[in-house]
């Protein structure tokens, strides 16, 4: 699927890419896979531009995102996921970002979601069904008046793996980034990220 020259502005996320509701996505057992998104622009006050989940019980993977500019709205990029979903985001890459006036540059969360009602027989739901988050680049991304960088939050039984951030330049109010069991590597980014996202033992993976 590709996605490209729209202009957007809605009461939700711009573009949000999900794949199945806990046992739902699992009993379908259908990704979204292989999308491009390209040279989107948009609006939206209180979501997000670009959004991965919270439905990924299906999986979600080969992703490439490029050339989106996003304003007036409460998160530029978020992905999010929770204990009970399964599934699985990983090799996702988003290059060349410009958000405006945004409460949260980007935001990762691993513990946020409603679960829906069991399945009457043979229900797939169980807590430990957790998410795989992995691969993920984020390159060229700059952003003006900005409240927050934002937050990269996941919980000790799944926590985020291989985050690449390279060339990122946010304009903040409040210079700090939330983390919780969240690694990776970074450079070219300010304001500074936490320490388990400046490791730099996997920096090409991330600048290549």
């Amino acid at each position: 699927m590709c996605i490209e020259d729209c202009y957007i502005s809605n009461g939700d996320d711009l573009i949000a890419i999900k794949s199945g509701w806990d046992e739902y996505g699992m009993r379908m057992a259908c990704p979204s896979v292989n999308i491009t998104i390209r040279r989107v622009t948009g609006t939206t006050k209180t979501c997000s531009g670009i959004a991965f989940g919270s439905e990924v019980s299906g999986g979600i993977s080969n992703v490439h995102v490029e050339d989106i500019h996003v304003f007036n709205s409460s998160y530029g990029l978020r992905l999010k996921t929770a204990p009970g979903r399964g599934g699985y985001i990983t090799n996702i890459t988003i290059v060349n970002i410009t958000l405006t006036h945004i409460k949260h540059a980007i935001v990762f969360t691993g513990d946020a979601g409603e679960h829906p009602p069991p399945l009457p027989l043979n229900s797939y739901f169980a807590p430990h069904n957790f998410s795989l988050v992995n691969n993920i680049v984020i390159r060229n991304c700059i952003g003006f008046h900005i409240k927050s960088p934002g937050r990269f939050w996941s919980i000790p039984e799944s926590p985020f793996q291989n985050i690449c951030l390279f060339n990122i330049s946010l304009d903040v109010a409040s210079p700090s980034w939330s983390c919780s069991h969240a690694f990776g590597s970074s450079y070219l980014v300010s304001p500074q990220l936490c320490p388990t996202l400046k490791n730099s033992s996997s920096s090409e993976s991330c600048y290549s």
